[in-house]
């Protein structure tokens, strides 16, 4: 039981480090000591909610709380057992923040970069675990240290459910509502400056490659179990 053990740790240590991670960045928008400005945007409180960013923090720090409970368990008593469900959450969650992390990378970072604001613009304070950190810890914890048996290629679909809710309701408070009528402005510019039809492209986009990483952080695990 030795490498379970070991494996027990890193997911304990991993986890607690998002958890930790994730209330330092999320409570700065709620702290009046911090100073809240963004070339990009400024909400503060509860308005920070509506990132996908924060929301999928969230989630992945909360299912980590629950397997810190099975980590612990499982190092008292020289185990290696999680509920399917407990494990499957924490793949939802890791799933999610995967997409933030590679939309980050990849599309908003160059974004900025490409009017002058500089590529590392979404990395500084707490941005920098909510869009970079916490995802390695998520992935690494999960694929390597968090094995689950019977985690059939079915299950990959369950990672496309927190993008689905929350790009409907990004299409309903910037779209169908709309910023002039007390919906959201378009913070991600998913409507390429205004262009509302835009936002169905980048929705299914979105999903796309939601479910790509759902399938690619499957199959690594599956790859690592046999192996």
């Amino acid at each position: 039981m030795k490498k379970e053990r070991i494996y027990n740790t890193i997911s304990l240590v991993c986890n607690i480090a998002i958890l930790l991670f994730t209330t330092f960045a999320v409570s700065n928008y709620f702290r009046s000591d911090v100073i809240h400005h963004s070339e990009w945007y400024n909400f503060v409180g509860f308005e920070s909610l509506r990132f996908f960013t924060e929301l999928s923090n969230i989630a992945v720090a909360l299912s980590g709380a629950i397997v810190i409970g099975f980590n612990i368990k499982n190092l008292i008593c020289d185990d290696y057992k999680y509920p399917k469900w407990v494990l499957k959450l924490k793949y939802v969650c890791t799933v999610a923040v995967t997409l933030t992390m590679a939309t980050v990378v990849l599309f908003l970072a160059p974004g900025s970069a490409l009017v002058g604001k500089g590529f590392f613009s979404f990395f500084s304070g707490g941005s920098f675990f909510t869009h970079l950190i916490n995802p390695l810890l998520a992935i690494f914890s999960f694929v390597f240290c968090e094995r689950v048996e019977g985690f059939s290629f079915k299950n990959t679909f369950l990672g496309i459910i927190p993008t689905f809710l929350y790009g409907t309701v990004y299409f309903v408070m910037v779209v169908i509502i709309g910023e002039e009528n007390g919906g959201w402005p378009d913070f991600y510019n998913f409507t390429f400056g205004g262009y509302k039809w835009a936002i169905a492209i980048s929705i299914i986009t979105m999903l796309s490659a939601t479910y790509f990483f759902a399938l690619a952080l499957w199959a690594w695990q599956k790859k690592l179990k046999k192996e």
